[in-house]
C-alpha cells in the first residue's frame, strides 16, 4: 500500500521550537509492505545555527524504515543495535505514523541543505587577518614560538 501525505507545521505538536521548526508544507510518500513501514519526506525546516545563533531557512529531508513485530517480547529478541537502516517496534504500542514521523524529526533523523554561511566563521576568519596585518615584522614577539607550537 502506497500513500502521498501533506502534512503542515501545526500538526507537528512536539516538533518545534526556537532551534528547529517545520516551516510550510511538507510532503511525505509511505509505503506499508509485509509488516514494513518506509516514509520518505521532505520540506522546508527553520534551523538555528549552533556557532552564530542565525535563524535560516533550508530543505531536509527524511527516509526512514519500520519494521512492526506483533509484541514486545518479539522486539526483544529481534532488536539489532547495529543495524541503523531499520528500527523494529511493537503492534502493541499505540502510535500513528505522525509520531512516528515527529520522533525521527526530534532524534535529528533529517538531512538538511545547508546553504547557510556562519557569520562566527567568517568574522574568526577576519579577525585572524586584521590581526596578522596590524603586527610590526620588527616587533619582538617572546611568545610567537608558542603560538606555533599550540597551532600544531
Amino acid at each position: 500500500m502506497d500513500c502521498s501525505v501533506s502534512l503542515s507545521p501545526s500538526q507537528f505538536r512536539r516538533f518545534g521550537d526556537e532551534l528547529a521548526a517545520i516551516s510550510g508544507q511538507s510532503e511525505w510518500l509511505v509505503n506499508y509492505s509485509d509488516y514494513t513501514l518506509d516514509f520518505t519526506g521532505s520540506g522546508n525546516i527553520k534551523i538555528q545555527c549552533r556557532h552564530c545563533n542565525e535563524k535560516f531557512v533550508t530543505e531536509f529531508s527524511v527516509q526512514s524504515r519500520f519494521k512492526i513485530l506483533s509484541s514486545e517480547n518479539e522486539v526483544r529478541k529481534h532488536y539489532d543495535f547495529f543495524n541503523t537502516n531499520i528500527e523494529i517496534i511493537s503492534a502493541e504500542k499505540d502510535c500513528s505514523f505522525l509520531d512516528l514521523l515527529e520522533d525521527e524529526l526530534i532524534l535529528g533523523n533529517y538531512s538538511i541543505a545547508d546553504n547557510h554561511m556562519c557569520r562566527s566563521t567568517d568574522q574568526k576568519g577576519k579577525k585572524f587577518l586584521y590581526k596578522k596585518n596590524n603586527e610590526k615584522a620588527c616587533a619582538y614577539r617572546p611568545f610567537e614560538v608558542l603560538g606555533v607550537l599550540m597551532n600544531k
